[in-house]
């Protein structure tokens, strides 16, 4: 299963080892199946949160057995991990811009949509859907959305029963799913120090290179920096004025 080329991101990029995305499959499942949910919240007036039915209603998602074969692919940004004919998509929003309110609606409504060649419609296939996003200490743990809510007349999403869990990977939160998955763990401690470079350096050259070097003297992914630095920089660098054009549009 091959719906286009890896490393669109840095998540993507991180995950491109079948085994670390197995541990992802089984760290987000026990997420899941923890039954521990963060406060409600609003994206500026146009989400719903809080914990539906139609979630708890689809019961376990393959578990976190490890007997399960999991199958992955990448495109663009996002990952699919599919089990049994079980799938989940997962996507991650590096939030390098910092902003306080969580995930853009844009950002979800892709999600929604399944963009990046994922396809939008599984024809009844049970499907997850996560994303992953560095958030401040502040902000809850986890979010339930529902994505039928976001806009559904402008972008084609089924008017029922398509939702997402947003997890805060930011500043510590969620503690017991990175210590469930070492890459996802590595992800969000290089993200969290780019953004703290970034906010004390008006260069984002600078910020990211100087990032990229704690990294590599901590350990931080360190195999994917030392065969692909150049790249995870300029990956940075992207999704960094990524986000800075959409603050500008604001």
């Amino acid at each position: 299963m091959d719906y286009g080329r890896r490393g669109d991101s840095l998540f993507a990029l991180a995950f491109r080892k079948k085994e670390d995305t197995k541990e992802l499959y089984r760290a987000l499942c026990a997420a899941w199946e923890s039954g521990a949910f963060g406060e409600s919240a609003d994206l500026g007036g146009s989400a719903a949160f809080g914990r539906s039915p139609a979630f708890e209603a689809r019961g376990d998602f393959g578990g976190s057995s490890p007997r399960r074969e999991v199958t992955a692919a990448s495109a663009g940004e996002e990952l699919w991990l599919e089990t049994d004919g079980e799938a989940l998509v997962v996507t991650a929003w590096a939030n390098l811009c910092a902003l306080p309110s969580g995930p853009p609606t844009g950002k979800l409504l892709d999600l929604a949509a399944g963009t990046g060649g994922f396809p939008g419609n599984l024809g009844g296939r049970r499907c997850r859907r996560a994303l992953l996003y560095s958030g401040s200490a502040l902000e809850p743990e986890r979010r339930d959305i529902s994505l039928s809510a976001l806009e559904p007349e402008r972008r084609g999403i089924s008017p029922s029963g398509l939702e997402a869990a947003v997890f805060n990977i930011g500043e510590g939160r969620n503690a017991g799913l990175l210590a469930d998955c070492r890459k996802l763990r590595e992800y969000a401690r290089l993200i969290d120090r780019v953004k703290g470079e970034l906010a004390l350096d008006a260069y984002p050259v600078r910020a990211v290179k100087r990032a990229v070097g704690w990294a590599l003297t901590a350990g931080v992914l360190e195999e994917l920096l030392r065969s692909r630095g150049d790249e995870v920089r300029e990956i940075l660098l992207r999704e960094y004025e990524a986000e800075s054009s959409v603050v500008r549009e604001k």
